[in-house]
C-alpha cells in the first residue's frame, strides 16, 4: 500500500521561517562590520637617548692675505699702512685670551730694515670686543705683543654677555721708518697673529 502524506500548507509558518533567516543573515552581517571597525592594537616601543656634546675653548683670528706700507708725502717720513685683524673667541669662565702678533723673523732680503733696530711699530684701534692694545708698541721676532686681550667667559656673537660681531674686529697700524742707509729695493716681512692663552 502506497501512502502520500500530504501536510498542510501554512502560510505563515514559511514566512516565520524566511524571516528567522533573514535574521541570521543581518546579525552575522553586523557581527563582520563590527570586527572590520574595531581598532587595531598595536604596540609601541619609545626609547629614550641623551645627545651630550662638550664645547672647548676655541679661537680663530684672520687677516687680509698681505699689506703694502706705502710712503709718506715728504722725503724720508715713515711708510705706513693699516689692516683689520678679524677674530672668534670662546673662553673658559675661569682663563682670559689674547690676540698677540709676532714677526717671523727679519725683512728679507738682507740689507732692509732691521726689527732690532726698532725700525716697525705698530698701534691698536679701538676692538669691536675686548681691550685693545694702548701705545706704540715695538714689533720683535723674539716676543709675542698683544693686540687684543678678551676676559674670562668671552664669546663673540650673539649679543647679551658675547660680542654683538661675529667676528669682532681690531684695526692694527703699521708705520715703518724711512732711514736713509737702508738700500733700495723691496724688503717682506712675515707677521704672525696667533690667539693664545684660551
Amino acid at each position: 500500500m502506497l501512502r502520500v502524506g500530504i501536510r498542510p500548507y501554512h502560510p505563515a509558518a514559511d514566512r516565520h521561517l524566511e524571516r528567522s533567516k533573514v535574521s541570521i543573515a543581518v546579525w552575522r552581517l553586523v557581527a563582520v562590520l563590527a570586527t572590520l571597525s574595531s581598532p587595531v592594537l598595536a604596540e609601541v616601543a619609545v626609547v629614550f637617548q641623551t645627545v651630550s656634546v662638550t664645547l672647548q675653548p676655541q679661537g680663530k683670528v684672520s687677516v687680509p692675505s698681505g699689506l703694502t706700507l706705502l710712503k709718506g708725502a715728504q722725503a724720508f717720513t715713515p711708510f705706513t699702512g693699516t689692516m683689520t685683524v678679524s677674530f672668534r673667541a670662546r673662553t673658559s669662565p675661569a682663563s682670559s685670551a689674547t690676540v698677540t702678533l709676532q714677526a717671523n723673523g727679519n725683512f728679507t732680503p738682507a740689507g732692509g730694515p732691521s726689527l732690532s733696530s726698532g725700525d716697525l711699530t705698530f698701534t691698536c684701534g679701538a676692538a669691536a670686543y675686548g681691550s685693545a692694545c694702548s701705545g706704540t708698541q715695538t714689533m720683535s721676532s723674539t716676543a709675542q705683543k698683544t693686540v687684543v686681550t678678551l676676559p674670562a667667559g668671552a664669546c663673540t656673537g650673539g649679543g647679551g654677555s658675547c660680542s654683538p660681531a661675529d667676528p669682532a674686529t681690531v684695526q692694527v697700524s703699521f708705520q715703518l721708518s724711512n732711514d736713509p742707509s737702508v738700500s733700495t729695493g723691496t724688503y717682506n716681512l712675515q707677521a704672525v697673529f696667533t690667539v693664545s692663552s684660551l
